[in-house]
């Protein structure tokens, strides 16, 4: 399995098999004080091989710091994606994902957020959160 996309926006929704984004690609953060809590969401598009069509996969979410370490989780869940009855055999079948978050920031600084299959790292995007002083 392969993620083709993966975007911070301030939203995202999925409706016949598209993926609507709104305020997408966004790379930082400046709340007015700390800590301080940032709704969003992920925009993701992830390839499924054939023989993992037609399966349940586990994902997470998660947070991390500069350092990689896990800071905390963000969600996560299950999918499926099936087979359509014209698929040529053997194609990989794509999955849009429209994922909402909260990030509890605490800190200035560099942060990823990082989605797992199925226990297996797939992508990551990184964005900084630096604070308006007053």
């Amino acid at each position: 399995m392969q993620c083709v996309f993966f975007i911070l926006a301030d939203g995202a929704q999925v409706a016949d098999g598209k993926l609507y984004i709104l305020g997408g690609g966004w790379d930082s953060i400046h709340p007015e004080a700390l800590p301080a809590r940032h709704p969003a969401s992920l925009a993701v598009v992830l390839s499924v091989p054939w023989d993992e069509t037609n399966e349940k996969h586990v994902f997470r979410l998660d947070l991390a710091g500069a350092t990689g370490k896990t800071m905390n989780e963000l969600g996560g869940g299950q999918f499926e994606v099936g087979r359509p009855p014209d698929a040529t055999k053997g194609a990989e079948q794509r999955m849009p994902l429209a994922l909402p978050i909260t990030l509890q920031l605490d800190a200035e600084g560099e942060f990823h957020v990082r989605l797992s299959v199925d226990g297996a790292r797939l992508c990551g995007v990184p964005f900084s959160v630096v604070c308006h002083k007053q």
